[in-house]
């Protein structure tokens, strides 16, 4: 299966390389990427990767969620009501409820990757930021190790056997975990349809852990526990990791 998995990588990767360019390429001298400017990839390269249940099938999870409708719900006559209360007359194409309904908004059009859909609404990289680094970074784990399976990782003899080891990001590649004041840069009173946020509420309404990486039960516990805040004294992340040790 791990022999099987690192071959569809290595398809993605040379299929993601103009002819002639090598690996060595991408990398500078001390190993990081070379272009500091990574770019908004979109979903549909996310879920090349993150699609299977071994991983944590994050895109089935992600399409069932209100963020992969989060462009359209704004052709819904709720948004428009709400756009028709502040002038707006069409919430699609009004900047003032896109910067928070897809990705990239506002991003220079250079750190945006050829292809990338904004209608797909608020993907992975709206709150995990730019792809691109961590998506050439996994492709190239997956291209000179003999003992992972595309990311960084130990999966000893096959892929979820009893001598896998999860491996953590680099700093840097991706924001994960997602801070709660990522999430409060849309969920804020600026919304006409503002409902109070707490973290651990909607936690529960996205909820995408990667099964590979081992948890604590009291973490799990705290993170999936039937929680109403009312909007007073909201737990955030910070706070649970804090609390837990973790």
């Amino acid at each position: 299966m791990r022999t099987k998995f690192r071959s569809i990588l290595r398809g993605l990767l040379l299929c993601a390389l103009p002819t002639g360019l090598v690996l060595a390429s991408w990398l500078a001298p001390d190993g990081a990427f070379a272009d500091g400017g990574a770019k908004y990839i979109g979903v549909a390269k996310c879920a090349d990767c993150h699609n299977d249940e071994a991983s944590g099938d994050h895109i089935s999870k992600w399409q069932a969620t209100g963020h992969a409708n989060a462009w359209k719900v704004l052709a819904s006559e709720e948004a428009l009501a709400a756009g028709k209360g502040l002038g707006i007359a069409n919430p699609q194409t009004a900047d003032a409820c896109l910067r928070c309904h897809v990705t990239a908004f506002g991003v220079d059009a250079s750190l945006v990757a050829e292809g990338f859909d904004p209608t797909q609404g608020v993907q992975c990289e709206s709150c995990h930021g730019p792809g691109e680094n961590h998506r050439k970074a996994r492709l190239a784990a997956a291209m000179e190790g003999d003992d992972d399976g595309g990311f960084g990782d130990d999966f000893g003899d096959d892929f979820g056997d009893d001598e896998y080891e999860y491996e953590p990001l680099p700093d840097g590649e991706l924001w994960a975990p997602v801070p709660t004041a990522k999430c409060l840069e849309c969920h804020n009173d600026e919304s006409p349809t503002y409902k109070e946020f707490c973290f651990t509420e909607r936690f529960l309404l996205i909820e995408h852990l990667d099964p590979r990486r081992e948890r604590t039960a009291g973490l799990l516990q705290a993170l999936r526990a039937p929680h109403d805040c009312g909007g007073s004294d909201c737990t955030t992340l910070e706070e649970i990791l804090e609390g837990l040790g973790d």
